[in-house]
């Protein structure tokens, strides 16, 4: 050991990394950049300023004239600058580069040039937002959290004096966030100035980026007189997809929802501020809230004690109005705005959310796929040619012309694609050059797999041309056939054919193609294997600029059934697809997630999701059957995506209940006399970005449904996605569960949470007097034993009631385990015959070994725990419950080392086990189970998707 005292020594490692540009101005590819502009470049770190000259920092023109100027250095800034002596010609490309052997100060040099371009316009204005921008967000405490968004903005002025800078920060919704601005004195040249936006704002938004900074305005604060002193721009720049959660936030107000009044009715209670109000250290109870601005006074806005929002509009009036309410705890203050708005639904403009909960509400049903080109590659296969007759013209040479991303012309963003400006010759084109005057010129992209076409009932295929041609040369949108055995379209199509457009277009106009009428090829729609294409072909004789340009290609589909939901279809709908017979709904294609129910009078009902084209979205199909063999045909009853098909029979009322989650929120209908009422959305969406995450359900999904017979009034549990910063760095996803009930005619609003904000598997179940359990599987992770060491509370967790909507009594099935169990996933049910609620539970007794627990709650009490697999090895999970009205008997499926079982209880006693699989062969099926259903006897109904005597289908096995 060393001695007290002691010291030593260490050397660490050079910094050997070369200097970087980390912005430029103008930026690469910049169009309409003024005359006198100053060419900087911000570096990542002090240079060493003899290597900056005009041999290192050069500018010239495309066609290789070569710029004469002036290098400087401003070593505060690390910004570089090259000022031409004259200014430059108007509308010309130009190209700067830096090549290698720039240094910094300690000696280390750039390896590779940095190269760009840019095109001028004809101005020359005194002052200029150069369109170059970056952002960082800056940690200045070391905590974790970004105290401010930074965004460094390109300016350029003319007169040395003082400006001033400001701008807005709004999220992608265009709320106002916060904004800022500086003043700083600058000389004559371009500059690099940091606009640094509050990042308690930010966060207190509550809403995730991308943010845009908008209302970027620079100002002469020196020379007022100046014409024109003042230069700025909308939408100037957007920033990365920062998560809210990056920033600090004591206080959280965001999400208010939008409000639809129908005419002549109050809205009382339209929602309450406190659910949408977070607090690091108080409850949302604790703060104080105001309404700030309401900017109609035709619509009253009482913000009453409790928190709860009432709207009066005035009589007969219909229209909107923005409302902005403030929440504070006396130190911070945060505001939202929401707008309300009162009309008939039809009178709206989608897409909408009707926050009347229980008004049913309806979607374009339009798939459209659009390319628009602003890539750094182009995505399509590129082929082409050219020919000429007889020797070539003195000079003329013809080489190698494709299609290529062009920033020379755009209908939307910054690129389109130009006929003829890419292959080895035609990149060497600049903007405006006319196509080669030869004998035959053509050139296509095309798709490289073809799309399908299958159970689309309605089609077009669409993109904005831009045209200067003579008669002759024409621009081609064309579809074709893949030939049989073909593996894709590059070489594979039979022929391509089309519409197109030749003359000289009135600035970008529409060129469509319907798919039900294509020449020669007929109505392709239906067709599983279909290539497209774009084309351009010229003839020798004139030969014009520019030629054609492309832009915002659009495939839009509308599928089979949903034609009245596509508004503004055109062709003809083709024959539908036979069912297929002996499947459930005669569906033809693969199933997802399944529910069945069957009522007392043997009626079943299915619920599925499914794709019957790629293209499509997750749809939710319906069915049902009178005898389990003839069903009727398949409805789509959700075309915004779908999951979590749910099903609940109410045998007194006569009425089925179906619920599932998509892009909508969570939808409700009902299914009496075999008819399907129209959808109400429940919960509407709540959207949920992070980088690197995907959700199709727009954060809510996780349905739970259940019915109480007797009342009539239904139940519905789910659970709303949210981010919450990692200990170790990172973002993870939790969520919080919700709960509404149905009284016959409408469902309640949303029911706040039922516990902390860290809930799985939530469900409910009831019985026909309208008792009433929820259940939910916690997950606490309060130390880093991520709840599997000792004290950590993994452990199903219920709450009980007798009235709609309150769950009073709050349990645990069991008490804390002893490490290392835990329980990982819970199923809950009522079962009728034992007049008690079942919950079953996957619980791990170490890595590699669980049980599948139950626990009955009967006279205010959970029991100990039996072990339905009565494994003592291996794995026990369990699926479903089930019971019957009958008898006492409550059914299990659950899963060991053997593959599925089923197995039931009475009065405590387990039967014998059986395999599923045994149960589907002695009725003549294989396959995979999907969804169960346990009848009034006890006896086992099952959709799977397997073979029947040998016949693969989607299948209804009877008990």
């Amino acid at each position: 050991p060393l001695a007290e005292g002691a010291t030593w020594s260490f050397t660490t490692e050079p910094d050997l990394s070369p200097p970087r540009p980390t912005l430029l101005s103008p930026q690469h590819g910049a169009l309409d950049v003024p005359r006198n502009t100053v060419v900087a470049v911000a570096w990542d770190r002090s240079l060493d300023a003899s290597t900056l000259t005009t041999a290192t920092f050069r500018m010239a023109e495309l066609r290789g004239a070569v710029i004469t100027g002036s290098v400087a250095y401003t070593a505060a800034t690390h910004t570089a600058t090259f000022t031409p002596d004259a200014l430059l010609a108007p509308y010309t490309a130009y190209v700067v580069t830096l090549t290698a052997g720039i240094s910094d100060t300690l000696g280390n040099a750039t390896f590779d040039p940095t190269v760009w371009a840019f095109t001028t316009d004809d101005a020359t204005p005194g002052l200029a937002l150069t369109g170059s921008y970056a952002d960082w967000g800056n940690d200045s405490n070391g905590d974790g959290l970004y105290e401010q968004l930074v965004i460094r903005v390109g300016v350029q002025v003319t007169a040395t004096g003082d400006y001033a800078l400001s701008g807005s920060l709004v999220d992608v919704d265009g709320g106002e966030i916060t904004w800022d601005f500086i003043t700083r004195t600058l000389t004559t040249g371009a500059h690099f100035l940091d606009l640094a936006f509050d990042g308690v704002a930010i966060g207190g938004h509550g809403v995730d980026g991308p943010y845009t900074l908008t209302d970027l305005t620079l100002t002469n604060i020196s020379n007022l007189a100046a014409v024109p002193p003042t230069t700025s721009r909308r939408d100037a720049y957007h920033t990365f997809a920062y998560p809210v959660g990056r920033f600090p936030a004591p206080l959280r107000f965001s999400g208010l929802p939008d409000v639809v009044i129908l005419p002549g009715t109050p809205f009382l209670d339209a929602f309450n501020v406190r659910d949408y109000a977070q607090h690091l250290t108080r409850a949302s109870d604790q703060l104080s809230y105001t309404v700030m601005l309401n900017t109609n006074v035709r619509m009253d806005v009482v913000l009453e004690t409790p928190g709860t929002v009432s709207l009066t509009p005035e009589q007969y009036w219909q229209g909107s109005t923005e409302v902005t309410i403030r929440a504070s705890d006396g130190v911070y203050a945060v505001q939202d705005t929401f707008k309300a708005t009162v009309g008939w639904p039809r009178a709206v403009y989608l897409p909408v959310v009707l926050r009347s909960y229980g008004i049913p509400i309806r979607r374009d049903a339009w798939i459209t796929g659009t390319d628009d080109f602003e890539y750094e590659t182009i995505g399509w296969h590129r082929s082409g040619g050219t020919s000429h007759v007889g020797p070539l013209p003195p000079g003329v040479e013809f080489g190698i012309y494709l299609w290529d991303l062009s920033t020379c012309r755009a209908y939307s963003g910054q690129q389109s694609v130009w006929a003829y400006g890419g292959g080895d010759d035609g990149d060497l084109l600049p903007c405006g050059a006319p196509y080669p005057d030869a004998y035959s010129l053509g050139t296509m992209l095309n798709k490289t797999m073809p799309i399908d076409l299958e159970y689309v009932a309605k089609g077009e295929y669409s993109a904005k041309v831009w045209t200067n041609l003579p008669p002759g040369d024409k621009v081609c949108l064309k579809v074709g056939l893949l030939s049989p055995g073909a593996s894709d379209c590059d070489y594979g199509a039979s022929g391509y054919y089309g519409v197109c457009r030749t003359g000289v277009t009135k600035g970008w106009e529409d060129l469509k193609l319907d798919l039900s009428n294509v020449p020669t090829l007929g109505n392709v729609l239906g067709q599983p294997r279909v290539c497209m294409a774009i084309t351009f072909h010229a003839e020798e004789g004139d030969s014009r600029p520019e030629g054609a340009y492309v832009d915002d290609v659009s495939m839009r589909l509308c599928p089979q059934e949903l034609t009245d939901l596509c508004a503004g279809s055109v062709g003809t709908v083709p024959p539908m697809k036979p069912l297929v017979a002996g499947n459930i709904g005669g569906y033809p294609k693969a199933v997802g997630e399944t529910a069945l129910a069957v009522e007392t009078n043997g009626r079943a009902h299915a619920l599925w999701t499914g794709k019957l084209n790629d293209a499509f979205n997750t749809y939710v199909f319906y069915s049902s059957s009178n005898d389990g063999i003839n069903w009727t045909p398949y409805q789509i009853l959700g075309y915004w995506g779908g999951r979590e098909p749910r099903i609940a029979v109410d045998n007194v009322h006569g009425r089925v209940h179906l619920a599932y989650a998509n892009d909508e929120g969570i939808v409700h209908r009902t299914v009496v006399n075999g008819v399907v009422s129209a959808p109400t959305v429940v919960a509407p969406r709540h959207l949920y970005y992070l980088p690197g995450f995907d959700l199709p359900s727009g954060g809510l999904g996780w349905t739970n449904l259940a019915v109480a017979e007797d009342t009539g009034v239904a139940y519905l549990t789910w659970d709303e996605v949210y981010y919450v910063k990692a200990e170790y760095g990172g973002y993870t996803i939790r969520r919080r569960t919700w709960h509404a009930t149905w009284n016959g005619g409408t469902w309640s609003a949303p029911l706040r949470k039922i516990n902390d904000r860290d809930t799985y598997y939530s469900s409910i179940a009831a019985a026909p007097d309208g008792q009433a359990m929820l259940a939910w599987f916690q997950r606490w992770e309060q130390s880093s034993g991520g709840g599997i060491t000792p004290g950590d509370p993994i452990v199903a967790r219920t709450a009980y009631g007798t009235a709609p909507g309150r769950f009073p009594l709050r349990q645990a099935t069991h008490a804390l385990y002893p490490a290392p169990q835990r329980d990982e996933s819970i199923v809950l049910a009522y079962a009728p015959g034992a007049d008690a609620f079942v919950l079953a539970s996957y619980h791990t007794m170490y890595p590699g070994y669980s049980q599948a627990y139950r626990y009955i709650w009967k006279d205010g009490a959970w029991s100990e725990p039996l072990n339905v697999a009565e494994n003592t090895s291996g794995l026990g999970v369990p699926y479903y419950i089930g019971a019957a009205t009958d008898t006492p008997l409550i059914r299990y499926v659950y899963g060991d080392n053997a593959g599925l079982k089923t197995r039931t209880e009475t009065d405590g006693t387990l039967g014998p086990a059986q395999t599923i699989a045994d149960y589907m062969a002695a009725r003549g099926y294989t396959g995979s189970p999907g969804a169960y259903f346990t009848d009034a006897a006890g006896g086992l109904h099952m959709l799977i998707s397997g073979e029947k005597n040998g016949v693969a289908g989607f299948y209804y096995v009877k008990p």
